[in-house]
């Protein structure tokens, strides 16, 4: 119960330093990055985005994000390239919210994968935060890229 609140209070946490950058703010990587990000073996978000963030904590958090459509956050990537890692259900997670896919999501199981300097791969059984208990497991799989990542070492 309390991994499920820490996510939660984590999640809400990220998404509104997310949202509170405006349009007028500058850039951090003006040349932003792509995306790409499948739901059950459906694309559902897939493009370019100058919402790039990364974070050095607790390890590495590593985000890209489209405004309200699509938020994708991966905690404790990878340094190493080629380096893959399991989530475990402590701080390693992937964490998917926006209009897009329909709902906030959180795994529970899967990998990330350091593809390159400026690329991270994933694929993560996630639960639905709103429907936790009962709720299906669905299989999320994507990509985030960006040159802003080369900083994560």
């Amino acid at each position: 119960m309390k991994r499920i609140v820490f996510a939660t209070c984590f999640l809400l946490t990220m998404s509104l330093a997310f949202m509170s950058c405006g349009k007028d703010d500058d850039p951090v990587n003006p040349k932003g990055g792509k995306y790409k990000l499948e739901m059950d073996g459906q694309t559902i978000a897939e493009g370019h985005s100058n919402e790039v963030g990364f974070v050095q904590g607790n390890g590495w958090l590593a985000s890209m994000g489209n405004g309200e459509d699509i938020s994708i956050l991966l905690s404790s990537v990878p340094v190493k390239n080629g380096q893959t890692i399991n989530i475990d259900g402590s701080d390693i997670t992937v964490s998917i919210m926006g209009k897009l896919a329909k709902g906030n999501y959180l795994s529970v199981g899967g990998t990330i994968t350091r593809v390159s300097s400026t690329k991270f791969s994933f694929e993560a059984r996630c639960k639905d935060l709103l429907d936790w208990v009962d709720g299906p497991i669905y299989v999320f799989t994507g990509s985030i890229e960006s040159e802003a990542f080369k900083i994560v070492k």
